[in-house]
């Protein structure tokens, strides 16, 4: 029997710092899985716009979206990669101070 991948939620409150998906994902990645992340700063920052930079992807055969806010729609998607690969999209500076 295949045994499928457990992805953990990770949401994001600190203000700085890193965040490896892989840490969140028991099993590794196969084709139909599914993992969702949100970064999110504590309701009580003042902070005014978040800063998402990555720093490395591995994506060969996989498809990562990018939305503002917490809404899974078209109108809200920033980024769309699609076995990109290692490529890095541009810093995205976020108002709403969630991405998902």
């Amino acid at each position: 029997a295949t045994t499928r991948a457990i992805c953990h939620d990770a949401t994001v409150t600190a203000l700085t710092g890193r965040l490896n998906l892989a840490t969140y994902i028991e099993g590794g990645l196969d084709a139909g899985d599914k993992c969702t992340y949100a970064i999110k700063p504590s309701s009580s920052s003042s902070m005014q716009t978040l800063v998402l930079v990555f720093e490395e992807l591995q994506c060969d055969g996989c498809e990562i979206f990018l939305y503002e806010g917490e809404e899974r729609v078209s109108e809200a998607q920033l980024w769309r990669c699609v076995s990109c690969g290692e490529v890095l999209p541009p810093p995205f500076y976020l108002t709403s101070k969630t991405a998902a």
